[in-house]
C-alpha cells in the first residue's frame, strides 16, 4: 500500500542520514506528515521505535526549520511528541520514559532559536489530570506531564502560549498544575512545587501576570488548607512543597501569613527530623 512505501522510504533515508542532509529542509515536511498520520491510517501506534529514529535523525541533521512552512511542520512534529510523550509500548519503564522526554527536550533546545513555538497546552493537561484505576498509569502520567512543564520551561517556550493567542481562559492548565500539589505521592509533589517555583520566576518571563497571578493565588490556597490539617504529616507536605517553590518564586514569601504558618513549624523537632 501507498503508507507501506512511504514508510520503506523513510527507512531508507534513516538508514542513509548522511547522504539526505543537504536536502534535509525538502524531506522535513512530507517526513513530519507521515510519522504524525492518526494511528488508524500509518499503522503504527504511539511512540514507536521509527519515531523515535526520526527524532534521530532531526537532532543529527544540520538544518533548522525556519520560514513559515517549516515552522508550522516543526509545531506540528513537537506537538505529536508531546502527545505520545507517556508512551512505553504498554509498559511503565522509567528509561523509556526519560528516553522520551529526553529527544523532545533536545529537539525544542535544537530549535527553539528558529522556531516560534505554539504547544497545545491540552494533552499536558490531560496527563495532570489523569486518574484511572491502575494507580501505576495514573502516577507516571501526572509526572509524564510535570516532566514536559519542565522541559518547555528549561527550554524557555510559553507553555500556554496557545491560549493566549486565542483569548482562551488558561483555568484548566492552572487548575491541573496546582492540583498535583495534593497527589498522595511526593514523587509528584516535590517536581510539581519545582516547576511552579520556575514557572513564576521572574526572570523565565513564560506566563503573563495574570496567569502568575492565578497560579500564586491556587497555591497559598492549597498550601493553606495543608498545614490546616495541623497532622505531622500535612505539615511536612506544606514544608516541602513551600521551600521548593520559594527556591525559585520568593515572592510567595511576601504574605505575612505564609512567613507565620512557616515560623510557627520551626520548633518542631519531629518535623525536622523526617
Amino acid at each position: 500500500s501507498d503508507i507501506n512505501v512511504r514508510w520503506f522510504i523513510l527507512r531508507l533515508v534513516i538508514n542513509r542520514f548522511s547522504l539526505f542532509e543537504p536536502y534535509g529542509k525538502d524531506w522535513f515536511g512530507p517526513i513530519v506528515k507521515l510519522v504524525t498520520l492518526p494511528e488508524e491510517e500509518n499503522n503504527a501506534i504511539g511512540f514507536h521505535y521509527l519515531l523515535r529514529d526520526v527524532c534521530c535523525l532531526f537532532l543529527e541533521w544540520r538544518f533548522s526549520p525556519e520560514g513559515f512552512r517549516v515552522n508550522e511542520h516543526a509545531n506540528m512534529f513537537m506537538n505529536h511528541l508531546i502527545k505520545v510523550a507517556a508512551d512505553t509500548g504498554g509498559r511503565t519503564e522509567t528509561a523509556r520514559l526519560r528516553s522520551n522526554l529526553g529527544l523532545i527536550s533536545q529537539l525544542f533546545i535544537k530549535w527553539k532559536e528558529t522556531t516560534e513555538f505554539v504547544i497545545d497546552p491540552e494533552p499536558i493537561i490531560d496527563y495532570l489530570n489523569c486518574d484511572v484505576p491502575d494507580a501505576k498509569i495514573t502516577q507516571t502520567s501526572r509526572q509524564v506531564g510535570i516532566q514536559l512543564v519542565m522541559v518547555l520551561v528549561e527550554a524557555k517556550i510559553r507553555p500556554i502560549k496557545k491560549f493566549e493567542r486565542s483569548g482562551d481562559s488558561p483555568e484548566a492548565f492552572v487548575d491541573a498544575l496546582v492540583s498535583n500539589l495534593a497527589y498522595k505521592y511526593v514523587r509528584v509533589v516535590r517536581p510539581t512545587a519545582e516547576v511552579i517555583g520556575k514557572l513564576l520566576d521572574k526572570e523565565t518571563n513564560l506566563i503573563s501576570k495574570n496567569v502568575a497571578r492565578d497560579i500564586v493565588r491556587a497555591v497559598r490556597r492549597h498550601l493553606s488548607t495543608v498545614y490546616a490539617q495541623q497532622s505531622l504529616q500535612s505539615h511536612a507536605r506544606f514544608l516541602e512543597s513551600l521551600v521548593a517553590i520559594a527556591m525559585s518564586f520568593q515572592s510567595l514569601l511576601d504574605e505575612k501569613s505564609m512567613i507565620r504558618k512557616l515560623m510557627s513549624l520551626l520548633g518542631n523537632e519531629a518535623l525536622w527530623k523526617r
